[in-house]
């Protein structure tokens, strides 16, 4: 269905999309032009705080349970998200209670308290979010490799960790971070629902969103500027409580490649017919987990390879063969060498084409598909999720996916991580990738 937008003259935008069938079902996602690539030195981890503070009560509903019990009354769906470029509110409820929620999502994002006891308390559930994330090496992994990848600029920091909460969130600060950035002009809605665009349009109209005014506007921009790379970054942790190593080769792309590094991720480390599965599993039997990812922030982006292994198989096998790091980097030689074949390219944009046409139905994805676009990409043209691979994939040639690997598959464009148990020695990891780029 054809996707509207309605800006209202405090510069709060709706992004509409009439949904297929008639069940009597609403997506709501609501986006903040506030993420954690907007915080400074004095304030990281704002973000995602005052995502939370923002179910804590305010000036109507004073306590979080009562937040909480009226979305449950109704049996709707909440969650919120904290990213590097915003923060994202979600709902999905039944129709008939679109607008009550609607206005309880405005009285939460323009009215919550930030009450000095609710914040020590909120800082404590914070930090024990942290903490789980920092056990998790795989979590860690993306941290110190996107720190990598980009370098100098804003998204290197990570979204959220426990170096953040050395000390205690300062309450007032937030509340202050929270008013500047929470503001109708930096908030769009995103709705996929069987409502009437007209409905949606006279509900938002007598709602905050709409009818609030802007404070003074605040200029805070995001550091985009990364450090060039003269050579290949390496970071290795040796963790001796993990019987695992988790191994990430990383290389950075820019904006206008992405849906061709997209197919390139998805023929080596997508689906089980992918080059890395194949390779490291059915052939080897060296990992039971590895894939290739493709993220991307504004201007600029990575194509990241990853598995996990057995910590003594990072570089060989048992039986005296290549271990798993070596087997990954001939993966990259291959296609640096004889490109891909006709073969796997085409299962690539079929593997592409039947999983976006089986999520055709899925509102909850078109919901943030809509949101997103709008606010990360309005210099680009905008198609419809159901219009993405006749817009963005079909054409693609085998040619462009080549050049796109010889591109960036520079050794000078490369972020080596590993963490886990047993790593092995700087020199060695060192010694792997010299003797791959000498071929």
């Amino acid at each position: 269905m054809p996707v509207s937008t309605y800006t209202y003259p405090n510069g709060f935008r709706l992004i509409y999309e009439k949904s297929n069938g008639s069940i009597p079902v609403t997506n709501m996602q609501i986006f903040v032009d506030f993420g954690s690539a907007y915080e400074t030195d004095d304030s990281r981890g704002a973000a995602h705080f005052i995502e939370h503070m923002c179910f804590k009560g305010t000036k109507r509903i004073k306590e979080s349970k009562q937040i909480q019990r009226t979305y449950d009354r109704v049996g709707a769906y909440i969650n919120a998200y904290t990213d590097k470029r915003y923060t994202r509110y979600v709902t999905k409820c039944d129709s008939n209670y679109t607008e009550s929620l609607m206005n309880l999502f405005a009285d939460m994002l323009f009215n919550s308290l930030f009450r000095e006891n609710d914040c020590a308390m909120e800082d404590k559930i914070v930090i024990e979010e942290s903490s789980k994330s920092s056990d998790n090496s795989e979590t860690e992994l993306v941290d110190r490799s996107e720190e990598m990848l980009y370098n100098g600029s804003a998204f290197a920091y990570p979204i959220d960790t426990l170096a953040y909460h050395k000390k205690q969130m300062d309450c007032a600060r937030m509340n202050e971070l929270y008013k500047l950035f929470y503001q109708p002009n930096r908030i769009s809605i995103s709705i996929v629902s069987d409502l009437s665009l007209s409905h949606i349009k006279q509900m938002l109209a007598s709602s905050p969103f709409a009818k609030l005014q802007n404070s003074a506007p605040y200029h805070n921009t995001i550091n985009r500027c990364i450090t060039p790379q003269s050579d290949t970054a390496y970071y290795i942790k040796e963790k001796i409580t993990d019987k695992t190593t988790h191994i990430s080769l990383g290389f950075r792309i820019n904006r206008e490649d992405r849906h061709a590094a997209i197919v390139l991720r998805t023929l080596i480390g997508g689906p089980m017919s992918s080059r890395l599965f194949i390779k490291l599993r059915e052939d080897n039997g060296l990992t039971y987990t590895s894939s290739a990812y493709v993220t991307y922030y504004d201007i600029y982006g990575d194509l990241t390879l990853y598995a996990e292994t057995d910590s003594t198989k990072v570089m060989s096998n048992s039986n005296g063969k290549k271990g798993v790091l070596p087997l990954m980097l001939d993966v990259i030689n291959d296609i640096l060498k004889n490109g891909v074949t006709v073969e796997e390219f085409e299962f690539a944009k079929g593997y592409l084409k039947g999983t976006m046409n089986g999520e055709l139905d899925n509102n909850t994805l078109k919901c943030k598909h809509n949101g997103a676009h709008f606010l990360e990409y309005p210099d680009e043209p905008f198609y419809e999720y159901t219009k993405l691979y006749d817009a963005h994939y079909k054409n693609i040639t085998r040619k462009e996916i080549d050049d796109v690997a010889r591109k960036y598959f520079r050794k000078d464009n490369l972020s080596v991580c590993l963490i886990g148990g047993k790593t092995p020695k700087p020199n060695q990891v060192k010694a792997a990738i010299k003797l791959m780029y000498r071929h």
